[in-house]
């Protein structure tokens, strides 16, 4: 995703020196391409398949510690709004894995899911 707003930032650069306009215009329409994309990925595609483009490629899934299935884009984005915040704040939902016998975030514990390989 940060390598998604550089070539933005980049376009608006470089059209910038041809008009203030045109850049305005390409930075608010590529900022908001990829911060929907972001969207997707993480939050629509993370709970409907349990793979973000990034899981999938490690072979990794979020899944349900119960049923074994994704966990669904409310409990995704929760996960993901909590993660953020208690991150933003002191890191714990981060380091709260190398405490955790079960090696889950914080975050994973409050939507009772983890990340598992993918057979």
């Amino acid at each position: 995703m940060l390598g998604l707003y550089v070539v933005v930032l980049l376009l608006t650069a470089i059209l910038g020196a041809l008009s203030d306009t045109l850049a305005s215009l390409v930075a608010v329409i590529g900022f908001l391409g990829v911060f929907g994309f972001g969207i997707w990925n993480q939050i629509i595609r993370t709970g409907q398949t349990g793979q973000s483009i990034g899981k999938e490629q490690q072979g990794v899934a979020l899944l349900d510690n119960k049923s074994g299935q994704p966990i669904g884009g409310g409990k995704t984005f929760g996960r993901v709004l909590l993660g953020s915040i208690i991150d933003n704040i002191c890191l714990i939902n981060t380091l709260w894995i190398f405490f955790d016998s079960d090696n889950q975030r914080l975050a994973d514990k409050v939507v009772d899911a983890n990340v598992f390989t993918k057979s």
